[in-house]
C-alpha cells in the first residue's frame, strides 16, 4: 500500500509576502550563465511531425509552426543540445535516447505553449516507439487524485474538461487550452494519468511549521533525510531567491526550500511508483524540478540507481543570449560529464517580453503602503481612544 504523502498549494507559502501558486519569474531562471561550451558539429535529421528549417541545420519546429512569438528568428530556436555529449543532436537522436528510458522528464516553462506543444510530441513518439508510459503532472496536488481517477473512468471524456474538473485555471496555472495537447494525446492512447505533486494541506503545514510536519517515516522513504551536498542546496536557494527578484532575504526563504525538496521528492515518488507498475513514466513539469543536482532526479537515483531516467528542459531563447554558452556553465552544469543538470535542452522561441519582477515590486511597493495606511489608521484610533478616556 502506497503511504499518502500529500501537500502543495495554491500558493508558496511565507511569511512575509503571498507568492501566487504560478510565479514566471521564478519559471525563468534555470540555465542562464556563461560558460566555455563548443558548438558540436551539424549532421542531417528527419523525423515524422517536425521538420527542418532551411539553412538552420537541426532547427526543428512543432507541428504547426511556433506559437511563441518573441526571438522566432534567434539562431538556437529549436536546436536541440546533449550536455553529455556537449554537441547539437537531431529530433531522432533525442527519442532514440528518452525511448531507452524507464523514467522521462519534460521540463518547461509554464506559460510557453510551445513547450506543452512538444512535451505532447515527445509522448506521441513513445507511444509510436511502443511505449504506454503514465504521464504524471506536477499541476495535480494529490488531493485531488481521487478527482482524476473518477474523470477518467468517464465513458466519454472530453479533454477540454479534465482542466475544469481539475480546477486548472482557478488554481493559479496557465491557461489549460495551452496544456491540452497533452492531456489529448493522452487520453486518446488511454494512458494513465496521474497527479504527481504534493497535496495542498501538506504544503501548507510545511511551509509553516518545516519539514517535520511531514511523518518520520515518509521522510525516511522519500529521502527527505538525506541532506543535498552543500553546493546544492545553495544553488536551489540561490534560485529561489532570484525567482522572488531579490527581494526576500534568503533566510526568509528556507521554509520555502523544505516546500521545494518536499514537492520533488514527492513527485520523483510518484514517478518511480509509475515506472514500477507501468511501461515506464513521463513527468511534466517546471524546468527546475527536473534537474538532476537537486530536484526529482536526484531522489529518482537515490532511491532507484538503475532505473533509467532522461531529463529534458525546454530554454527560451533569450534576444541577448546567442549562443549555448551564455545558458550553460561548463564546470556547474556538468557540460561534456556524467553528471549534466540536464541530458537535453531544447531552444524555443519567447512566450512573454512581460517583466514579472517589476510586477512583483509594484505588488509588494502598494503592500507595504497599505500595511503603513492600516498601521496610521490604528495609530489615530488609539489617539482617540486615549483622548475620550481622558
Amino acid at each position: 500500500m502506497r503511504p499518502a504523502v500529500h501537500g502543495r498549494g495554491a500558493h508558496r507559502n511565507l511569511s512575509c509576502i503571498r507568492i501566487p501558486r504560478y510565479f514566471p519569474a521564478f519559471e525563468r531562471i534555470d540555465v542562464t550563465k556563461g560558460s566555455s561550451l563548443r558548438r558540436g558539429g551539424l549532421l542531417a535529421c528527419a523525423l515524422a511531425g517536425l521538420f527542418l528549417l532551411p539553412g538552420t541545420g537541426f532547427a526543428e519546429v512543432p507541428p504547426g509552426g511556433w506559437q511563441s512569438i518573441h526571438n522566432v528568428d534567434h539562431p538556437l530556436v529549436g536546436r536541440i543540445w546533449s550536455l553529455r555529449e556537449n554537441r547539437e543532436v537531431s529530433a531522432k537522436e533525442l527519442v532514440d535516447s528518452l525511448a531507452g528510458a524507464n523514467s522521462v522528464l519534460l521540463g518547461e516553462i509554464h506559460d510557453n505553449p510551445d513547450h506543452h506543444s512538444l512535451q505532447a510530441w515527445a509522448i506521441r513518439q513513445l507511444l509510436d516507439r511502443g511505449g504506454r508510459p503514465a504521464v504524471v503532472f506536477e499541476m495535480v496536488p494529490q488531493d485531488l487524485a481521487g478527482t482524476l481517477a473518477a474523470y477518467l473512468k468517464r465513458s466519454r471524456r472530453n479533454p477540454a474538461d479534465l482542466g475544469k474538473v481539475l480546477e486548472w485555471n482557478e488554481r493559479g496555472w496557465p491557461d489549460w487550452k495551452i496544456y491540452q495537447p497533452i492531456a489529448e494525446v493522452a487520453l486518446a492512447a488511454n494512458l494513465p494519468i496521474k497527479a504527481g505533486d504534493v497535496a495542498r494541506d501538506l504544503q501548507r503545514q510545511v511551509g509553516q511549521k518545516g519539514i517535520k510536519a511531514v511523518s518520520p517515516g515518509d521522510r525516511e522513504r522519500l529521502m527527505m533525510d538525506r541532506p543535498l551536498e552543500p553546493a546544492a542546496e545553495e544553488g536551489l536557494l540561490e534560485t529561489l531567491h532570484a525567482g522572488h527578484c531579490g527581494m526576500m532575504p534568503k533566510e526568509a526563504l528556507r521554509p520555502m526550500l523544505g516546500v521545494q525538496r518536499l514537492r520533488d521528492a514527492v513527485m520523483a515518488d510518484t514517478v518511480l511508483l509509475e515506472s514500477a507498475e507501468q511501461l515506464g513514466s513521463v513527468l511534466i513539469a517546471g524546468a527546475g524540478h527536473v534537474r538532476r543536482d537537486w530536484a526529482v532526479p536526484w531522489y529518482l537515483a537515490k532511491r532507484a540507481p538503475k532505473l533509467r531516467v532522461r531529463s529534458l528542459a525546454f530554454i527560451e531563447a533569450m534576444a541577448d543570449k546567442p549562443a549555448v554558452t551564455d545558458y550553460l556553465d561548463a564546470e556547474a552544469d556538468g557540460v561534456g560529464t556524467d553528471r549534466p543538470i540536464y541530458d537535453f535542452v531544447w531552444f524555443t522561441p519567447r512566450a512573454t517580453l512581460v517583466d514579472h519582477c517589476a510586477q512583483l515590486r509594484e505588488r509588494f511597493r502598494k503592500r507595504q503602503e497599505e500595511r503603513q495606511s492600516e498601521e496610521k489608521a490604528q495609530e489615530k484610533g488609539d489617539a482617540v481612544v486615549e483622548d475620550t478616556e481622558q
